[in-house]
């Protein structure tokens, strides 16, 4: 989160980004991370949206990481609370590598949906789930009850896959 152009918030993947400690990075003008060329660019559509323009939702910014400012280009959604810049950042190599493994999950949907049956179906998307730090359940729905047979994806410390593996095999109602 940005303030007259310093850094105010941020979380560990920001800092991490961007190469610093947390702590280092709050109080640090914006400029010290973003390029002077991506500057104006926020401030040219942040003026845009104030008069009423429809600006992208979200693009490609430059960054500069690490204390020899190497380049890092990053998919940011632009967003205004309070006053307040909000930058949410993702490194556009991870973009790619998500999008690559939805298109491998389209895939795989349409060329298995033949020749495997669920559980098969399952099982060879799950190091995709896994790929994208999704936890998916398998339900399988008779009338009015769910009942999860199976889980995976991200399913080491991840309270949410814990969360998963309490209901397997449990009816759960579906209203």
């Amino acid at each position: 989160m940005v303030e007259h152009e310093r850094i105010d918030g941020a979380n560990s993947r920001a800092a991490a980004l961007v190469r610093m400690e947390l702590g280092q990075l709050i109080g640090q003008p914006l400029a010290t991370v973003i390029d002077a060329d991506e500057l104006a660019r926020i401030a040219n559509l942040e003026h845009h949206r104030v008069e009423g323009w429809t600006v992208p939702e979200s693009l490609r910014l430059r960054f500069r990481r690490g204390a020899d400012g190497e380049s890092l280009f990053a998919d940011v959604t632009l967003l205004t609370q309070d006053g307040r810049l909000v930058l949410c950042a993702r490194e556009a190599t991870e973009s790619r590598a998500a999008e690559q493994l939805m298109a491998q999950l389209g895939n795989l949907s349409v060329q298995a949906g033949a020749i495997l049956d669920m559980e098969g179906l399952f099982a060879a998307a799950s190091p995709i789930f896994e790929g994208l730090g999704w936890v998916v359940a398998l339900s399988e729905v008779r009338g009015e009850i769910a009942r999860v047979t199976r889980h995976g994806g991200v399913t080491r410390d991840n309270p949410l896959a814990e969360y998963a593996h309490q209901l397997l095999g449990r009816d759960r109602p579906l209203s």
